[in-house]
């Protein structure tokens, strides 16, 4: 192999690797469930048979009287298969989705000076998304369509949770559960 197309072949993996650097910034926080708190559930998640709920730190709720998320601020969302039986989904007494297992956990979390790295057609504030198992495993994938979701919505953190109202503050309830 050329120099020039050894060096050709290194930077395009420099390039590649630099666009997903952030995900490895986000940890998984192991002790959620005790911490955090469900401000969402959403059936059918992306248009699939899969479960959304939308879990979030204090600091992302302490945060909504200003109407803008702090550094410090983490969404986790648990993606759940909905239960199914002879190839129909299975809904509660309410009509609602009923969880079989969770399929992945998806973080969003927001920290001064996080994503500089990104283009700029991507980036969303200082944001950085990943991706784990859900044991809490990190995942490889795609997170582009992450910063294309959220990023319209504006880089100062008036994500999803503000724009459909679903995210109240503490004691007044959380939407669609």
């Amino acid at each position: 192999m050329s120099r020039i197309g050894w060096l050709a072949g290194a930077a395009s993996v420099l390039v590649a690797t630099s666009v997903f650097a952030g995900a490895e910034n986000v940890v998984f926080p192991k002790d959620y469930k005790d911490t955090f708190q469900v401000v969402s559930v959403r059936d059918h998640h992306l248009g699939g048979n899969s479960i959304a709920v939308i879990w979030a730190n204090k600091v992302a709720i302490d945060s909504v009287k200003k109407k803008e998320l702090d550094s410090g601020a983490i969404f986790l969302m648990e993606v759940w298969r909905a239960k199914t039986e002879n190839n129909e989904v299975v809904r509660d007494a309410k009509g609602r989705l009923v969880r079989d297992v969770v399929n992945g956990i998806n973080i969003m979390e927001k920290r001064t000076g996080w994503g500089a790295e990104y283009p700029a057609e991507w980036r969303n504030g200082n944001w950085e998304y990943a991706i784990f198992t859900a044991d809490g495993a990190p995942r490889t994938g795609n997170l582009q369509g992450c910063f294309e979701c959220h990023g319209p919505l504006g880089a100062a953190g008036y994500d999803f949770a503000y724009v459909v109202g679903e995210m109240r503050e503490p004691g007044a309830g959380a939407g669609a559960m």
